[in-house]
C-alpha cells in the first residue's frame, strides 16, 4: 500500500516543542517560528508519535477511540503522516 509505515514513526526530538492544552495540541516548530494547533483526531495521533508508534498503532487508536471503520482509519493516518512529513515534524 502507498503511504504504508511498518516501522515505528515519532516526532523529530530537536525545536519541536508541544503542550496538551484541553483536548488540543499547541506546536511550537523553532525552526520556522511557526505555531501549530492541533485537534480532534490529529491530537490523538500526536500524542502517540510522541514515543513511536507504527500506523497499525494509530489506526487502531482512531477506530477505538471514534468508532470509524479500519480503511477510514487507514485513510486518516496516511493523510496525517503526510503532512507532519511534509512540515517536517517527523524523524526520518
Amino acid at each position: 500500500m502507498i503511504g504504508r509505515v511498518l516501522q515505528g514513526v515519532k516526532l523529530r526530538s530537536d525545536d519541536l516543542v508541544w503542550q496538551k492544552v484541553d483536548a488540543d495540541i499547541v506546536v511550537l516548530d523553532l525552526r520556522t517560528s511557526i505555531y501549530f494547533r492541533i485537534n480532534g483526531s490529529g491530537a490523538v495521533l500526536w500524542e502517540q508519535l510522541a514515543t513511536e508508534a507504527t500506523n497499525t498503532d494509530l489506526e487502531n487508536s482512531l477506530v477505538a477511540r471514534y468508532g470509524i471503520s479500519a480503511e477510514k482509519a487507514t485513510s486518516d493516518v496516511i493523510a496525517f503522516l503526510a503532512d507532519a512529513r511534509d512540515r517536517g515534524f517527523l524523524e526520518e
